[in-house]
């Protein structure tokens, strides 16, 4: 997949893309009873457990509550619109689940006629009656953009509890699972393109999973293909990894399905960044409606994020914001410095976008995850499953689909701590859900052993020859 926007680097072709490098943090100087985000934490024994309100993000993303109160104000001026127009686009744009009545006096082809013209002109009379009310909400919302933090943040609740830091000199080897998914949760009408629907009943079904993935066994999962030891090709498995630390995910463009989205997996995973990009006019002229669909959970305490647009949208993408996330996050202490990770997750341009066939989406073969999962094994399967690859990609003697998810991971230079894969999965765990399969990254960090000190190796050298 070639993207039409310029990739920054480390990143390869792919609509998704999280890694994490992982290096130790210099201690801060001076000691501070309450750090910032990015300061460090105090010389000193390693504390038993993370620190007092370790990590600065605040749930709004505006400085001042007035100014959240004018900006949920200015939403709720807009969604008449933005709800008609999107009714508008499901008239417009049935799929074939649409339901129909098993007793009507009329052919199905003129019953399915009749209900998309009413649900038509009822969605555009409404259109028509709210756009006082949708001109009224821009004047709010677009000077507003300025003056917003280009992310939200779920808080855990207050009896969430963290995973415990990482001591190497105790625990030289500490085990993080990643998960990378594109969910399609985009408005109703513009889903129906993908085949999908019902955006907000997807997001909690695909909470539910995701949720229910994350606290199962990182191995053994029923439904598993063998592992491959030593193989980075992956494994096709039918539930989602388990034991999840970080998740990637992308295309959760849909503002009321991400906030829903981002509460249900805060409760048990831990605090979530949602609702991303840069809305509103930016230098161009350009005008950015939807933000960047990403969003980040992460099991370990976040520090700081930061949100880099990309600047050459182009084509279905030039209403969206997308971009880079970057968020730093702690895993642990070591010699009295902090450990911390870096992960990204981005979602690049992609026309094509699709991994799996639209056509077959609702077939109750790609419905079911464990009969998806032995599909995809045989090359039938995949050639009736997958979308196919795009002209002058792949021979035709191997035809595999495409591939446009990726976890891609880096060691930070000049670091002890030395990343090892152990597991890559491919998942049919959301499947009926979205369009794409879920990609599953095991890593593991261990210390590399460390050099006596010159000193301290002269020092014993010079006694045992005076002995």
């Amino acid at each position: 997949m070639k993207p039409r926007g310029r990739a920054k680097p480390g990143l390869e072709e792919g609509r998704a893309a999280p890694s994490l490098p992982v290096r130790q943090a210099l201690p801060s100087r001076v000691p501070s009873p309450s750090p910032s985000p990015m300061q460090t934490l105090s010389p000193g024994s390693p504390p038993a457990s993370w620190p007092q309100r370790l990590g600065g993000l605040r749930s709004s993303p505006f400085p001042h509550p007035a100014l959240h109160v004018l900006h949920s104000l200015a939403r709720a001026l807009l969604f008449p619109a933005y709800w008609a127009l999107d009714r508008l686009l499901v008239c417009c744009v049935p799929t074939p689940r649409t339901p129909f009545p098993l007793c009507t006096p009329f052919p199905r082809g003129l019953y399915h006629f009749l209900v998309t013209l009413l649900g038509a002109l009822a969605a555009l009379l409404l259109l028509l009656a709210a756009l006082p009310l949708l001109l009224l909400g821009l004047l709010f919302w677009l000077p507003l953009q300025y003056c917003r933090r280009p992310f939200c943040y779920q808080p855990p609740p207050g009896n969430w509890t963290p995973p415990s830091p990482w001591y190497p000199l105790s625990d030289p080897h500490r085990s993080f699972g990643f998960l990378s998914a594109n969910l399609c949760l985009l408005p109703d009408g513009l889903a129906r393109f993908s085949n999908l629907q019902h955006s907000q009943k997807r997001a909690e079904w695909m909470g539910t999973a995701l949720l229910r993935g994350a606290k199962g066994p990182s191995y053994g999962a029923t439904g598993s293909s063998p592992p491959q030891t030593g193989s980075l090709v992956g494994e096709l498995i039918s539930a989602l990894p388990g034991s999840l630390d970080f998740v990637c995910l992308q295309e959760t463009f849909d503002v009321r399905a991400a906030s829903r989205l981002a509460q249900r997996l805060a409760t048990a995973l831990g605090p979530v960044i949602y609702d991303v990009g840069t809305t509103g006019f930016h230098s161009g002229p350009q005008l950015k409606l939807l933000g960047s669909g990403l969003l980040l959970v992460s099991r370990y305490p976040m520090l700081s994020a930061r949100f880099l647009p990309f600047p050459n949208g182009r084509r279905e993408d030039a209403l969206a914001s997308k971009g880079l996330l970057s968020v730093q996050v702690q895993l642990g202490m070591l010699d009295r410095r902090r450990i911390v990770g870096y992960l990204h997750c981005t979602h690049l341009h992609a026309p094509e976008g699709t991994l799996l066939s639209a056509p077959t989406l609702h077939c109750p073969v790609a419905c079911s995850p464990e009969q998806l999962r032995s599909a995809l094994e045989q090359e039938d399967g995949r050639s009736m499953y997958f979308a196919r690859p795009l002209p002058g990609t792949l021979p035709s003697t191997s035809w595999q689909g495409r591939r446009i998810d990726y976890i891609l991971y880096r060691r930070e230079p000049n670091t002890l701590l030395i990343p090892t894969v152990e597991r890559v999965t491919f998942s049919t765990g959301l499947a009926g859900l979205t369009d794409h399969l879920a990609v599953g990254l095991r890593l593991q960090v261990t210390t590399e052993p460390r050099t006596s000190d010159p000193g301290k190796a002269n020092l014993q050298k010079d006694q045992q020859t005076e002995q």
